[in-house]
């Protein structure tokens, strides 16, 4: 079967250069479809030089011409790193990271089809999120590339036809690229800021057209949100007075009450949001008792018994009584 598919994928004897990227997409998306579910065909794969040649497939064909092979690629990436630590490894260092960020790039600006667009940018966002989950060498390509402007322009071009996947899985990115696992932490907080990406998430977290289904997506911008203001003033400062970040997380506390994931999410954010004792700090906390954060931490507390919940919750309320 991989012998199959590696020369429907890698075939380069063909009538000519529209069928050559037919082939290569069809050969990924055959890829797609044989690895999609199951741990042990990703494994499997992997092993069996899959990232490889879907590397070689994007590289092959870039620009506007290739974007079927793009998309069907960034999927596959996506499908093969998902929770496999190898093939995260493999992908990374075939130049992966790289090429997903330099297709984001590529492909922006195309007014005429906007929804292909996106939906390329959705499934490069997926595989991105999925090769920098916690792995630092993945995380420092990413940002040398672009990764973070791209995002931050992917969710903008998202908003514009209310293509929430994106959304999620850009939230995803922001949230890896500047987690404790960076290298350059600091650097990439301070590079997120001056992208936009906080005005980006706290939107992704305060859209009145989110339905009750997508609580993962709240979820994920809850985290991304904490790690993009990471205890720093001058980002906490830009969320919470002009984006009304505060007032956004507890709203989606509200929203999600019988989410356990968003409570938590939202509660660490806010913990951190009200910490200290400069004047900063307890406008900020002053701000939060306002919008409700008290009421919805104890609503939280009686109706979810998650330990590590029931902890941030209260560390909350501590903070804001205090």
């Amino acid at each position: 079967t991989w012998n199959l598919w590696w020369r429907r994928c890698s075939r380069g004897a063909v009538v000519d250069a529209r069928e050559e990227r037919r082939g290569a997409r069809d050969g990924v998306h055959a890829l797609r479809n044989l690895i999609i579910n199951g741990a042990d065909n990703r494994i499997g794969a992997g092993t069996a030089g899959a990232i490889k040649a879907v590397v070689e497939a994007m590289r092959a064909h870039t620009g506007s011409a290739g974007s079927g092979v793009q998309e069907q690629a960034c999927g596959a990436l996506r499908s093969l790193t998902g929770g496999i630590a190898e093939n995260v490894i493999r992908a990374g260092k075939a130049g992966a990271v790289e090429l997903v960020v330099e297709t984001m790039r590529a492909h922006t600006d195309l007014p005429e089809c906007d929804f292909v667009y996106v939906e390329l940018q959705g499934r490069a966002c997926g595989a991105l999120r999925n090769l920098t989950s916690c792995n630092a060498e993945n995380i420092t390509r990413a940002v040398k590339a672009g990764a973070i402007e791209a995002v931050v322009r992917a969710m903008a071009e998202a908003f514009e036809i209310c293509y929430l996947v994106v959304l999620e899985r850009a939230c995803g990115v922001l949230r890896n690229l500047t987690s404790s696992v960076a290298e350059t932490v600091a650097e990439n907080m301070t590079r997120a800021r001056y992208a936009g990406a906080i005005e980006m998430v706290v939107s992704a977290l305060d859209r009145d057209d989110i339905d009750e289904n997508e609580e993962f997506q709240v979820t994920q911008a809850c985290a991304a949100l904490c790690n993009l203001t990471g205890g720093n003033e001058e980002s906490i400062t830009l969320a919470v007075v002009k984006c009304n970040a505060i007032e956004a997380l507890v709203q989606a506390m509200r929203r999600y009450a019988d989410s356990a994931e968003v409570q938590e999410s939202a509660c660490l954010t806010l913990f951190f949001f009200t910490r200290g004792n400069n004047r900063h700090a307890i406008s900020r906390r002053a701000r939060a008792v306002h919008a409700g954060a008290a009421v919805v931490a104890e609503a939280a507390l009686r109706a979810h018994d998650s330990s590590t919940l029931v902890s941030e919750a209260l560390d909350l309320l501590l903070q804001l009584r205090a």
